[in-house]
């Protein structure tokens, strides 16, 4: 993946889909978002479970395992552009999203919906016997 297409999560489950034993997202950023896009990388190395190498040419290069946390952080502003160093534990671990992808959280919406609407019944129900 490159740049943003990291911010895509249908394009990218299908890393975690695969079992992928790491995740590579080159990108080149600018003083004012490389904070953010950095950030928001860590999201789909979570929901996938892969580790993630996100080299930036201008921006924060990190390496992420797949539970998001932080295993190297080069900001390439601060540093004048060092090099990152990372140790990766290469493999991916199964998660509900790889596999499910966005079903469980419609699942979650239509079931408050339901909820929602049998509460109303409920007190409809009891005005009209009251």
């Amino acid at each position: 993946a490159i740049c943003y297409d990291m911010d895509f999560p249908a394009y990218i489950r299908q890393a975690g889909a695969m079992g992928a034993d790491l995740l590579l997202a080159p990108s080149n950023d600018w003083p004012e978002i490389k904070e953010t896009h950095w950030r928001m990388a860590r999201m789909p190395a979570i929901e996938n479970g892969v580790p993630v190498l996100r080299p930036s040419s201008s921006g924060v290069s990190t390496a992420m395992d797949p539970y998001g946390r932080i295993l190297s952080r080069v900001d390439f502003f601060e540093s004048g552009g060092s090099p990152i160093y990372a140790v990766f534990p290469m493999g991916s671990i199964p998660t509900v999203y790889s596999g499910f992808g966005d079903a469980w959280a419609w699942i979650c919406v239509i079931s408050i919906v339901i909820l929602f609407f049998l509460s109303v019944r409920r007190m409809w129900k009891a005005k009209a016997s009251g």
